[in-house]
C-alpha cells in the first residue's frame, strides 16, 4: 500500500512583489515619535500627520499643534507626498495669527528597520538656466506647504513654496527668494 501526501502552502512569494510594494507593506500603520508626533500611513495611499506641543494655556500637557493630511506613494524606494492640506492648527485659536505655513518635503528617503522608521528629506535642486555647470547661478526647488490663512474662505488648504537660490560668482552672498502658491493665489 502506498500513501501520497500533498502539502500546500499559501504564502506570498516576495519575488512577486516589487520592492516598492514590500516597502509600502512595512510602512502602512501608525508611527510615533515619543509625545511629539504621530504619522499614520493608510493602505489607500493617504496619510495623517499629527504634531503635539506644550502650550502656555495648559503647561505640562501635550496638545495638538497641527494636523496635516494628504496622499503618499512609494516610487523607486522613496516616499513621495502630494495633495497635502492643513486640517487643524492650534494657531487658529489665536486672534493675532493671520496665517501659518508648515513645510513638507515632497520626496523623502525612508528606512524601516526593527520597527523604526527614518524619513529623510531628499531636496533636489534644478538649475534655472540649463547652462549652469557649477554652483554659481540660480537653482530652484519646490516644497509642499500645509496652510492656515484666516483671510481665506477655506481657511485650511495646501499648496507649494518655490525656493530660488542665486549663488553669485565671486561673492560670499546668497540671494534667496520664496514664492507661495495656494488657494489659486
Amino acid at each position: 500500500m502506498s500513501i501520497t501526501i500533498f502539502l500546500f502552502s499559501c504564502e506570498k512569494n516576495e519575488d512577486d512583489l516589487s520592492t516598492d510594494s514590500l516597502l509600502k507593506n512595512e510602512l502602512v500603520g501608525s508611527w510615533y515619535i515619543s509625545d511629539s508626533k504621530t504619522i499614520s500611513f493608510n493602505e489607500n495611499n493617504t496619510f495623517i500627520d499629527t504634531t503635539f506641543a506644550i502650550f502656555n494655556d495648559r503647561p505640562g500637557e501635550y496638545q495638538i499643534h497641527d494636523i496635516i493630511a494628504g496622499n503618499y506613494s512609494i516610487e523607486n524606494g522613496q516616499l513621495n507626498f502630494s495633495n497635502i492640506e492643513l486640517l487643524y492648527c492650534k494657531a487658529q485659536e489665536n486672534e493675532s495669527v493671520g496665517s501659518l505655513y508648515i513645510v513638507v518635503e515632497p520626496i523623502c528617503n525612508i528606512n524601516i528597520d526593527n520597527n523604526s522608521l527614518e524619513i529623510e528629506a531628499n531636496t533636489i535642486f534644478s538649475a534655472v538656466e540649463n547652462s549652469t555647470s557649477n554652483i554659481f547661478g540660480e537653482w530652484s526647488f519646490e516644497v509642499l506647504i500645509a496652510v492656515y490663512d484666516k483671510n481665506l474662505e477655506n481657511k485650511f488648504t495646501g499648496g507649494t513654496r518655490d525656493v530660488l537660490y542665486n549663488f553669485e560668482s565671486g561673492s560670499n552672498e546668497l540671494e534667496l527668494n520664496y514664492k507661495y502658491t495656494y488657494d489659486n493665489k
